[in-house]
């Protein structure tokens, strides 16, 4: 199953990042490949909700479900729950720093299609760098250049 990790020290605030990683619906301005998300349930007193994303490429285009889990500016983990995948986990965490914010990002996939996971592996790397960047340059376009100081 393919696995990627990603440490980075960005000069914003733990608040501010998740604020960006949760806010789910604002995806397909952003991310490449992200065509529709849709918050389809977030239940009132728990940190938990439900999330539709679809993502495509040329003629190929998936919807998945997911089940968010967060916690206030220190983690976010979304959990598959339908779609074209066996497994799909990623994992966002949140660590103050003096210098801003550490963010600890890893996703782990695995398509139920054979002859997806031949190509995603060959791709995977790739595509999983670009999300990340897409996340890197969108706090700054939020949030300027430097605004943990």
């Amino acid at each position: 199953m393919p696995q990627f990790k990603d440490n980075q020290l960005l000069p914003f605030t733990p608040q501010q990042l998740y604020a960006m990683v949760l806010d789910i619906e604002k995806y397909p301005d952003f991310l490449p490949w992200c065509t529709r998300s849709e918050i389809i349930e977030r239940l009132d007193g728990e940190n938990k909700l439900y999330a539709s994303v679809s993502a495509g490429y040329a003629l190929y285009s998936e919807t998945y479900l997911s089940k968010v889990l967060f916690q206030d500016a220190k983690k976010i983990e979304a959990t598959y729950i339908e779609g074209p995948f066996k497994n799909l986990h990623t994992l966002w965490r949140f660590n103050e720093n003096p210098k801003g914010c550490e963010i600890l990002f890893s996703v782990d996939f695995e398509f139920e299609a054979g002859l997806l996971n031949s190509v995603a592996k060959y791709m995977f790397t790739q595509v999983t760098e670009k999300m990340v960047e897409a996340f890197v340059e969108r706090a700054h376009v939020l949030y300027g250049n430097h605004s943990a100081s």
